[in-house]
């Protein structure tokens, strides 16, 4: 029994996840109707400003009309005396420009729209950021309406690693701790990353709480859904302890062996604490320098001494002690009278 540093690396396993922030849902603002898919398939890459889809829209197309109406009637009252009827044509032009902005427009195509003087049948939305497609639900020809999802984008750059960790470790976890991920499809490489953040809630099935780990990830290499090993960089605790072989689970207690006298040992309860990956710790029961059993081959019978010792009566004596060979002492028998 003595003082010690417990705790520290937690070595664990984890799931890579797609980093939540990082996915977008790609809609149309508008009603219409898809005439062609540029991202036709699940998985491929996209990225930022790159054509997703066509689109024809009766609505885009009367505003593409009130546009060039606006942009005409700014041009005709640019030079007109009447500085009050070439404002109003300016706003006028700017809160058209900006009806299809809202729609998500881009202004490259507006500006194709305004120099070809004609309205365009359909028009190509772009993709709003760089990732992976991790769902297409659009298809050539289908009808879409506002709010409608068409595809959910991922950008991978940086991925979650959700580590289980069991509920006697999760006090040595804290948000900032740095972590280690390797996966077995890479021999020798070795991710770097921090906990984001702790899961306030427990796994009943595995006794576990989530620990999400963000990793960079320029290459791409880990992606969702693969299994990976985990080591966390935990905060070791400065408290008393005993190896966890000295101790015995009897289901509502446990149970060590201390020392009595030179080879002599009896069972005692003990109340333990934080628990690390060869000791724990020892709140209650123990004091520092006791001696205490660590050999599992020396408790042969401590089943029955453990038993004995929670049928005992409050405030009775201990049970006989139990000896290194593992034989109880004999009683001796009380003297006949008069010898």
């Amino acid at each position: 029994m003595e003082r010690r540093k417990i705790g520290g690396n937690i070595e664990t396993n984890g799931v890579v996840a797609e980093d939540e922030g990082r996915v977008r849902a790609v809609n149309a603002k508008f009603s219409g109707y898809i005439e062609r898919l540029f991202v036709d398939r699940t998985g491929q890459p996209v990225r930022k400003g790159e054509p997703l889809f066509s689109v024809y829209s009766p609505d885009l197309v009367a505003t593409e009309r009130e546009y060039l109406l606006a942009a005409e009637n700014a041009r005709r009252l640019s030079g007109s005396s009447s500085t009050e009827a070439s404002a109003d044509a300016a706003s006028l032009l700017a809160a058209t420009r900006d009806r299809l902005r809202l729609w998500d427009i881009p202004d490259a195509a507006i500006r194709r729209i305004e120099s070809a003087g004609t309205v365009s049948k359909d028009l190509v939305l772009p993709s709003p950021v760089s990732g992976v497609v991790l769902k297409k639900d659009a298809l050539p020809g289908m009808a879409i309406t506002a709010g409608m999802p068409l595809f959910t984008i991922a950008d991978l750059s940086t991925v979650w690693v959700l580590a289980d960790v069991y509920q006697a470790e999760t006090a040595a976890i804290v948000a900032g701790d740095t972590a280690e991920v390797r996966a077995s499809f890479l021999p020798g490489e070795i991710f770097r990353g921090r906990v984001d953040f702790v899961y306030p809630t427990l796994a009943e099935e595995t006794r576990t709480v989530k620990v999400r780990i963000v990793i960079a990830n320029p290459k791409g290499e880990l992606k969702p859904g693969m299994f990976a090993a985990v080591t966390l960089a935990g905060k070791g605790r400065d408290v008393l302890a005993v190896p966890r072989p000295a101790l015995i689970a009897t289901g509502e207690r446990q149970i060590a062996f201390v020392e009595a006298s030179p080879g002599v040992f009896a069972p005692r309860e003990v109340r333990t604490g934080f628990a690390g990956k060869d000791f724990v710790e020892v709140v209650s029961g123990l004091s520092e320098g006791e001696a205490v059993v660590t050999s599992a081959s020396f408790l042969i019978d401590s089943e029955s001494r453990i038993g004995a010792l929670g049928s005992a009566p409050a405030g009775s004596a201990a049970q006989p002690a139990q000896s290194l060979g593992g034989r109880a002492e004999e009683p001796k028998p009380p003297k006949e009278p008069g010898k």
